[in-house]
């Protein structure tokens, strides 16, 4: 018998337990996280291909959640929005520009902060200034992580670009102030 091997295939054997372990408590945690996250909102929760998914009524709006393997983990919340208010806001960076819808107006808020870090184009910059420029929104323009929000036909989405990973516990609070923060704006785009 080989015993430096068998010692050496021993350490590698709890190793891997340990690691193995590790993660899945971590996915027990992501889980338990989702599953208050839907509580408290009163969303159902459900799984496609071991990821979650909420969905249901919040505020009085139908909303989705959907954490996908990869790419962001998208939020939306359906609207009347019977302006047809356009809003899109994104974070600056390399691509901002090139991805942004063309068709609408760049709008400086006048908010150092804000317009420093965020590219936002509007169908009607007057309605987005509105919006926008109330304290509680700019206040949580502020708080937000690294995303995109786009006010399209009957769609509020919320791309979460700081993406939800094994690695990553989920921010319980976060997610919530994000649900507060896009039925808050829902309710100002129903009412334009």
């Amino acid at each position: 018998m080989n015993v430096p091997l068998i010692i050496a295939l021993g350490a590698i054997a709890i190793v891997v337990f340990f690691l193995l372990r590790k993660l899945f408590e971590q996915e027990q945690r992501q889980n338990e996280n989702w599953e208050t996250i839907a509580r408290q909102l009163g969303l159902a929760l459900s799984h496609s291909n071991g990821l979650p998914h909420l969905s249901g009524r919040y505020s009085g709006y139908a909303t989705n959640l959907r954490v996908y393997a990869e790419g962001p983990t998208t939020l939306e919340i359906s609207v009347n929005n019977p302006s047809r208010f356009r809003l899109y806001v994104t974070q600056r960076g390399r691509l901002s520009r090139t991805l942004a819808p063309r068709e609408l107006d760049d709008i400086a808020l006048g908010v150092t902060e804000i317009d420093a870090r965020f590219l936002i184009k509007a169908s009607n910059p007057v309605l987005a200034k509105q919006l926008l420029l109330s304290e509680e929104t700019k206040s949580a323009l502020l708080r937000i992580r690294l995303c995109n929000i786009s006010v399209a036909d009957s769609i509020i989405s919320f791309e979460n670009l700081d993406w939800v990973t094994a690695e990553k516990v989920v921010d319980i609070e976060y997610w919530l102030f994000v649900f507060k923060l896009l039925t808050r704006v829902a309710q100002e785009v129903d009412s334009l």
